[in-house]
């Protein structure tokens, strides 16, 4: 149980991580700066 959900965290993390740098670079790409 307790490693599943160490599993799942870092996943979560992982796929914030993705979205971040998405929003970001698109963010950045639209601004232009």
């Amino acid at each position: 149980m307790t490693l599943n959900r160490e599993h799942d965290k870092i996943k979560t993390d992982i796929y914030l991580t993705l979205i971040n740098v998405a929003v970001r670079f698109y963010y950045g790409e639209e601004v232009g700066t």
